[in-house]
């Protein structure tokens, strides 16, 4: 285990300390909502409650940040153009003593030059911390790291799951390919290239089962797979 690794593992074996009685507890509300009435969860039985409050600050903060795009979107709309819409879908499909991920979908038209359906705008934080999720740090050492001309680990993980076409493989296969990432406790690793909008036919998104990654997953953080979701109470979910 290399010093990267030993304090990855140490800061997680110091907050299961602090938090090893509230794990069962751990609990996040509402689990869907939808436009007009989109609400991000926020999160109880986190400790220590200094960083459950930072999770929470930090959904609040994305909550607002998504009611303004909405908000901006049906204000303006575009010339000539039918009454802008906007719909935004959020669902928390992940939750484990360290991670939370909601998935989150936005559809939108006539206010900007194209129409736009589906777009995968997740949000997973890091419960130790209370910060957004630094992916690097959820793989083994190097996984988005290429030394050839074509595309890191992640990459080749990616494409051998997409079956894409050949020119997708050949537009997607790149050193600097970036991805957009979330957990599905039901499905596993959902993943997609975020591309340009010229190539985004070839942003197909894929989950991956949990058991096909976990070799790939640091060490510290494979007991969180798969996780359950643990609703509030049972209103809290929508049909």
């Amino acid at each position: 285990m290399n010093v990267r690794s030993h304090q990855l593992l140490a800061t997680f074996i110091a907050v299961a300390c602090l938090t090893s009685s509230a794990h069962s507890q751990i609990k996040a509300a509402p689990l869907t909502s939808r436009s007009p009435e989109q609400q991000f969860p926020r999160i109880s039985g986190l400790a220590p409650k200094i960083v459950q409050d930072q999770v929470n600050a930090l959904l609040a903060k994305r909550e607002s940040q998504d009611l303004d795009k909405r908000k901006e979107c049906l204000d303006s709309g575009m010339p000539n153009s039918p009454q802008p819409t906007y719909d935004e879908t959020i669902r928390t499909v992940y939750l484990s003593p360290h991670l939370l991920s909601i998935d989150v979908r936005a559809s939108w038209t006539g206010c900007t030059s194209y129409p736009v359906v589906g777009m995968t705008e997740p949000l997973t934080i890091d419960l130790s911390k209370g910060a957004a999720l630094n992916w690097r740090s959820f793989f083994i050492d190097g996984f988005f790291e290429s030394r050839t001309a074509q595309g890191s680990p992640i990459t080749q993980l990616y494409l051998h799951h997409a079956d894409l076409t050949p020119e997708c493989n050949a537009i997607v296969n790149k050193p600097l390919t970036e991805y957009i990432l979330w957990l599905d406790s039901q499905t596993g690793l959902m993943i997609r290239p975020a591309l340009p909008h010229a190539t985004q036919s070839c942003s197909k998104l894929v989950s991956i089962p949990f058991s096909k990654i976990k070799e790939q997953v640091n060490p510290v953080l494979r007991r969180d797979l798969p996780a359950s979701i643990r609703p509030a109470n049972p209103s809290s979910q929508l049909p």
